[in-house]
């Protein structure tokens, strides 16, 4: 991502229902950009979140929501180690949510508690909370 709004214009194209919903050029509610990529590893780093929270800032929303990837393991493998990766994020996600309160954004990271993959954080150390145990995990 370049940073400039029409390199990412479809930010909007993986938003939640009812999440970003522009009127006459108006956000009739508040604008959430929520762009995932898993076939774009620099995405998923510190580096590629910075740039896209200056992409939201560009694009007028008021939220940037990092969707899934963020994690150890990546999406679907990784769901239920809520932790970064440690290479991609060495100084976690503070420095992701530090640009987007600096600009006026809300910072939201997607998480799914109902989902856990098997021989994930969550299967491995608390596998009563997984419905049928560590090796059965949960998956929707």
């Amino acid at each position: 991502m370049a940073g400039t709004i029409g390199s990412v214009a479809s930010c909007f194209s993986n938003t939640r229902p009812g999440s970003a919903v522009v009127r006459c050029g108006c956000p009739s509610r508040p604008s959430v950009s929520n762009r995932y990529s898993g076939t774009q590893p620099q995405w998923s780093t510190e580096a590629g979140q910075l740039r896209a929270v200056r992409a939201t800032r560009d694009l007028g929303c008021d939220t940037h929501w990092f969707d899934a990837a963020w994690f150890e393991g990546g999406f679907p493998n990784g769901v239920g180690n809520w932790f970064c990766k440690p290479k991609s994020f060495p100084n976690g996600l503070q420095p992701v949510s530090d640009a987007c309160h600096g600009l006026g954004l809300k910072f939201l990271v997607w998480f799914e508690p109902e989902r856990v993959a098997p021989g994930t954080q969550i299967a491995r150390e608390h596998p009563e909370f997984v419905f049928g145990g560590a090796k059965a995990a949960c998956s929707n």
